[in-house]
């Protein structure tokens, strides 16, 4: 069993307690009720699901109030009403300061995960070398990220942020694949946030070249390494509500590209290309959210750079061409290959309509 619990003052949720939920794990037959997913989570299914603890949502669905933080992962839920106990203060989330709360529900915010990321960042001396040596980036560009050292499960850790900064989630990358799923997989988000983007919240939007969003923390710690304005997606079509929010203000006259990836293969028949047609799809609807146009484009070479971090591996070892240079020389190829996309028309604001009676004769 995994110990459910928080310290809030002198209450706690025991594990005895936890036990006397009956939370059993769940399967692809009995997934979790809160998010769907068929592993990590756990269910009182014997007592109809009054307990729920959830490894992905950190709010409260309808029907189901907040019990407990688990110490080691995890939302403990519950659906009935409180009775020999009361929910215990949420002592990790600060309270909205919107005043309308009632029409424009606000998310709160997780410091939960800044407090950890500190710790994680405050264990990274003597690990950050080796990671920037095997992506091929600077130490500086994975400080800017803030990537940190989980020293307990021993990998480095990725801040996700909101389109303000806040960090929601953490992503762990592995020294080694770890399986999952059935796969091996190096990469796994820890359980209990919220998918964000990466970026670096001094320096996205310095200068008036373009920015660039790329897919992945390696690929924006590889543009941050060549001295290049870059937004992180989390996957191929992850982040695009977070990323239009960034870039609402951001002045038509500015280029936008969204960076695919040479990723085409053939499987049963047909001809796969994620990182092509993703990135064509999540321009299309930058460009619809933001009503402006939206460029996309491929890294240079016909495939022989896959994507933005191997830019990088092709510059040559003789260090008379710097990485700023070589991003230079990226960006320009990026916007000579480019292709548009042309997003909807803002839509026409009451208030800017006038009646045949008030408007002027031109």
């Amino acid at each position: 069993m995994i110990p459910i619990g928080r310290d809030a003052g002198n209450s706690t949720i025991s594990q005895s307690q936890y036990a006397e939920k009956d939370l059993k794990q769940v399967s692809k037959a009995e997934p979790c009720v809160i998010c769907k997913a068929t592993k990590w989570c756990a269910r009182s299914i014997s007592k109809g699901d009054k307990f729920v603890l959830c490894h992905h949502e950190t709010v409260p669905p309808s029907g189901y109030r907040f019990v407990a933080h688990a110490k080691e992962d995890g939302i403990l839920f519950s659906s009935e009403e409180p009775t020999t106990y009361k929910p215990l203060p949420n002592v990790y989330y600060e309270p909205s300061t919107n005043t309308n709360v009632a029409k424009t529900p606000q998310r709160p915010v997780p410091t939960k995960w800044a407090k950890l990321c500190r710790q994680f960042q405050d264990d990274l001396s003597g690990h950050s070398v080796q990671l920037a040596v095997s992506m091929g980036v600077t130490e500086e560009s994975l400080k800017a990220l803030g990537v940190g050292w989980n020293k307990e499960q021993k990998c480095w850790t990725f801040p996700e942020r909101d389109s303000t900064g806040n960090i929601v989630g953490i992503m762990r990358r592995f020294k080694s694949p770890k399986m999952y799923d059935g796969e091996p997989k190096n990469k796994l988000f820890i359980g209990g946030g919220s998918r964000g983007i990466y970026y670096d919240p001094a320096m996205w939007r310095r200068g008036n070249g373009p920015i660039l969003i790329v897919e992945g923390e390696s690929d924006t710690a590889a543009a941050i390494t060549m001295g290049l304005p870059v937004i992180g997606r989390p996957s191929v079509g992850g982040g695009c509500i977070q990323i239009a929010e960034m870039l609402k203000d951001i002045s038509h006259d500015r280029p936008i590209v969204v960076v695919g990836e040479w990723d085409e293969k053939e499987k049963n028949g047909k001809i796969l290309w994620p990182g092509k047609y993703a990135a064509q799809k999540f321009a299309t609807n930058l460009a619809n959210k933001l009503h402006r146009e939206i460029l996309w484009s491929l890294p240079w070479g016909d495939g022989e750079a896959k994507d933005t971090r191997s830019i990088l591996q092709t510059k040559p070892q003789s260090g008379r061409i710097t990485e700023a240079k070589v991003g230079e020389a990226f960006v320009t190829s990026l916007i000579e290959d480019a292709e548009a996309f042309v997003g909807s028309p803002a839509p026409i604001k009451e208030k800017a309509i006038k009646t045949s009676g008030e408007a002027r004769d031109l």
